[in-house]
């Protein structure tokens, strides 16, 4: 299961929300901060925790060991552009695959999406209101999920269409 703090989340806020009926209110938007945080962090740690599978398929146990210890720089950011070049990394194959993959479960719509996440994310931190809904983000969350099967599949982890 991918994302699974954030799904949990997800599920306490929206039963939160709809028993208090706070859609459309400042809580909602509160909410909806932090769960933009939770979401990010966890795609990124995601895909390093997919980078570092890939890595250990080698039995160089010298380069398993360096690609562990910069682990952290890896994904910089949730933006799909991103992290295909974290992908390409391992070679234009996987950027292509991972491109393809992508263009097929989530399209530009779900790109565009994930990428106003990060957008909005950084905004936040820099004192600015983000200006996502909490019905924006769990479109989201489904577009990060399709996003980390594509590099899952790209970095020939499953077999996954």
């Amino acid at each position: 299961m991918w994302l699974p703090r954030t799904q949990l989340a997800l599920e306490e806020c929206r039963r939160h929300l709809k028993e208090t009926k706070s859609f459309n209110t400042p809580i909602e938007a509160y909410i909806t901060r932090g769960l933009i945080v939770l979401l990010c962090a966890e795609i990124e740690a995601s895909v390093t925790h997919l980078v570092i599978r890939r890595v250990e398929a080698t039995d160089d146990q010298e380069v398993r060991q360096f690609a562990k210890s910069i682990s952290k720089a890896f994904v910089r950011n949730a933006k799909p552009g991103e992290i295909g070049d974290v992908v390409g990394r391992f070679g234009e194959h996987c950027k292509q695959r991972y491109q393809q993959t992508l263009d097929a479960s989530i399209g530009d719509a779900g790109r565009m999406r994930i990428g106003n996440l990060v957008t909005s994310r950084d905004r936040f931190a820099h004192g600015e209101p983000p200006d996502v809904t909490f019905r924006e983000l769990l479109k989201a969350f489904k577009d990060a999920v399709g996003l980390l099967a594509a590099v899952e599949k790209s970095l020939g982890l499953s077999d996954a269409p």
